[in-house]
């Protein structure tokens, strides 16, 4: 796997997992990083899930949910399956509310998330 800023990247059981390495993901710059990074590790997955593990994330733009969205579907295109795991409330509630947990595969933690 590439070098990644953003992410922190390993495989486990054919399954990539990708832990968020920032605590806030606000600002424009931050934003279009992660999306970049996001874009790269889509294109590298050839067929295998993804986990993004959001444990870090104390705060998230309301910008990267669209470009998850987006990554969902390229990821399910691909044949594998974007999960989503280690929320801090706060994040797990932006979810809530906007309904995104009927769209997103969402687990406690990596363990969880590899397993389904």
């Amino acid at each position: 796997m590439s070098e990644y800023q953003r992410f922190a990247v390993r495989e486990v059981e054919k399954v990539v997992v990708a832990r968020f390495m920032d605590r806030k993901i606000s600002d424009v710059v931050n934003v279009d990083s992660v999306s970049d990074e996001l874009t790269l590790l889509s294109e590298s997955l050839d067929g295998r899930s993804l986990v993004l593990d959001f444990e870090p994330v104390q705060f998230l733009s309301s910008a990267v949910l669209n470009r998850l969205i987006i990554l969902d579907g390229v990821v399910k295109r691909q044949g594998g399956r974007l999960r989503l795991c280690g929320m801090q409330r706060s994040i797990a509630d932006i979810f809530k509310i906007t309904k995104l947990t009927q769209v997103f595969s969402i687990h406690d933690d990596v363990e969880t998330a590899i397993a389904q």
